[in-house]
């Protein structure tokens, strides 16, 4: 595999792991009292659903979804350069 594919494609996790660590205690929060280990008590949820900034929430995601969406055109032409490296292999090798 090219190594300039593989380069693109660390520059481009690492584009997701910096939004991770910029909002990681927010969404730990979150997660945490409204999600995976749900909060017990029901007016904190509540109040934790009612503080969230709902705009600033939205962008988070189409940050994300963008970062995740650039990960598609390396692991593309990652799997495509290892398809054909296989290919020739096996004609290289009479299968």
């Amino acid at each position: 595999v090219e190594e300039s594919l593989l380069d693109s494609l660390k520059n481009k996790k690492r584009k997701i792991s910096e939004l991770k660590k910029e909002h990681n205690k927010d969404l730990k929060n979150i997660r945490s009292i409204v999600g995976a280990h749900k909060e017990h008590n029901f007016l904190t949820q509540i109040k934790t659903i009612s503080s969230f900034n709902y705009l600033s929430f939205l962008s988070l995601i189409a940050k994300v979804d963008n970062a995740i969406n650039e990960l598609s055109d390396p692991y593309m032409k990652i799997t495509n350069q290892c398809g054909d490296k296989f290919t020739s292999n096996l004609e290289q090798n009479g299968v």
